[in-house]
């Protein structure tokens, strides 16, 4: 067996760790398998001997054991700070379905709108956005409100703006409409860049290479679908579809290279127009007509002949809710 004063070192090494990780029931698992890997190990070990083999065997186990120590504190620590640096605790979820917008108020007073398909992850420290959202944020002194997305990190101390980032799309978009905000790239924030302020009717672009700004916007656009609207201006056609699908929960699809790339201007009353009324104006406005495949409509150069069916769904009133969120800002 190995020497006395190395297994005690061993001892003394796992039951401070364990002490330090007990926090958690994952850090927890994480140790009790690093702890028996290492006994394993152990017991397959020859007998110490002052000979050349046999001491780099020795040492071949010391450098796995720590191996397996640092790793594990390397992800205790991720665990306890997060990626930012914004500490992580496990988040309570808010989802909104297709069609649907929900409403959610905050501990600190401050009020949540989730455009549809959304998911909002929120923890005391932060609010994580997959998908869109309008925050109208409480003044909070010395609290910053802090709101991220796969590629933004935005902190603000009271004022409204909406974020949007789907799960296939690659940019995050920030429109503020009162106050300012402080936003920075995720890649950014690891290099400690300075940030950028975004101040009212500006709308910011967000992408792995940084941040682009707009200015003097029309900010009602960003927004309208708050009040049951979709407005497009000048949005290729291929970028509206995706929007309609979240509204009205069924597949639309454009094989046309040319047709798939024509400009959009138009308004959408969600609560008055069906899909079919929709698409028939987009067949108006792009010369094509559309026809139905199954459960998926396909949009077709030339104005011919749309094909709208008896089982053509008809437009659902957003369902509202507001559930109290008592945890962020705790």
């Amino acid at each position: 067996m190995l020497a006395e004063p190395l297994l005690d070192a061993r001892r003394s090494a796992q039951a401070a760790l364990r002490g330090g990780w007990d926090t958690t029931s994952e850090l927890a698992v994480l140790w009790e398998n690093a702890a028996s890997t290492a006994q394993e190990t152990t017991r397959a070990l020859p007998s110490w001997k002052p000979q050349n083999g046999t001491i780099v065997r020795r040492w071949s186990f010391i450098s796995a054991v720590s191996a397996i120590a640092g790793a594990a504190v390397i992800f205790a620590v991720f665990s306890v700070f997060g990626v930012h640096g914004i500490p992580m605790t496990r988040p309570h979820f808010y989802k909104s379905g297709v069609g649907q917008r929900s409403t959610i108020q905050l501990a600190d007073g401050s009020i949540a709108t989730l455009a549809p398909s959304t998911v909002l992850a929120v923890t005391p420290s932060a609010i994580d956005v997959s998908g869109e959202a309008y925050f109208s944020v409480s003044p909070h002194a010395g609290h910053p409100f802090v709101v991220r997305t796969k590629n933004s990190l935005v902190q603000v101390l009271g004022t409204r703006f909406a974020v949007r980032q789907y799960a296939n799309e690659t940019s995050s978009q920030i429109m503020v409409t009162d106050g300012k905000v402080s936003l920075r790239a995720v890649r950014s924030v690891a290099m400690h860049d300075v940030p950028t302020v975004v101040s009212a009717r500006m709308l910011a672009r967000v992408t792995d290479s940084g941040v682009t700004v707009t200015p003097n916007v029309a900010v009602n656009e960003y927004i309208a679908w708050t009040h049951g609207l979709l407005v497009f201006n000048n949005i290729r056609l291929r970028d509206v579809l995706p929007a309609l699908v979240r509204e009205y929960g069924t597949s639309i699809q454009v094989d046309d290279t040319v047709l798939a790339n024509e400009q959009m201007t138009m308004e959408v009353s969600l609560t008055e127009q069906s899909l079919p009324q929709v698409l028939e104006l987009i067949g108006k406005a792009t010369n094509a007509h559309y026809t139905r495949r199954d459960e998926t409509y396909v949009l077709l150069p030339g104005r011919g002949s749309s094909s709208p069916t008896s089982a053509s769904p008809t437009r659902r009133l957003p369902r509202q809710f507001q559930p109290v969120e008592k945890d962020y800002g705790k």
